[in-house]
Order: C-alpha cells, then sequence, then structure tokens
C-alpha cells in the first residue's frame, strides 16, 4: 500500500500519484522533488512498480538528507533487493515492530 506521506529526517514528502513523472522530458517511473518535497509515481505503473518505485525515491532522499551520496545504480539495485526482501518475507514493518513490542510488553 502506497502511504499519502512519508517522513526522511526532519522532511515530510508528500506522495502523489499523477499520469506522468517528468525529467527534462524523459518519462521516469517515479521522482523525488528535494524542495518541493514531493514524491510523485506514474498512475499507469502496475502496484508492484509503484512500492519498488517508490522504495528508489525514499533512498533517494535518505541519500540527500544524510549526504550518503549514493548513485543512480547503487539506489536502483538496493530498492529492488529490499524491495524483493520486504515482499518475500511478507514483511509489514509496522506490525512486525510494534507486534513483537507488545508481546514483550505483555510477557514482562
Amino acid at each position: 500500500m502506497i502511504p499519502n506521506n512519508i517522513k526522511i529526517g526532519w522532511k515530510k514528502y508528500d506522495i502523489l500519484i499523477k499520469p506522468t513523472a517528468l525529467n527534462s522530458g524523459e518519462e521516469l517511473y517515479g521522482q523525488i522533488d528535494y524542495n518541493a518535497q514531493t514524491i510523485t509515481l506514474r498512475e499507469i505503473n502496475k502496484q508492484d512498480q509503484n512500492e519498488c518505485t517508490l522504495i528508489h525515491e525514499i533512498l533517494h532522499g535518505i541519500s540527500d538528507m544524510y549526504g550518503i551520496d549514493l548513485d543512480e545504480e547503487t539506489v536502483t539495485r538496493l530498492a529492488s533487493a529490499l524491495y524483493i526482501l520486504i515482499k518475500d518475507n511478507s514483511i509489514e514493518i509496522r506490525e512486525a515492530c510494534y507486534g513483537k513490542l507488545k508481546k514483550v510488553a505483555n510477557n514482562g
């Protein structure tokens, strides 16, 4: 599921679904705008593509926020690896973390 927004460091990015995402006339799967604090995904993308693209754009945001300087190839590889890891293991981050914390709190 694609959220309405996501926080990266102190910046809150709105996630927009639009007909196109363009960079100098080049059509993209998605795009992050650091100044406007938006992540744009294309509405014609399939759900899986938009989820992976969202991870990709989040990695760009993390790279920008923390001065990591990840190149495009590294971002693409990491996004694909993280997306597959999350999907193949049915990881729901909030559910996994908070569910585990509740169990520890109730047992302790």
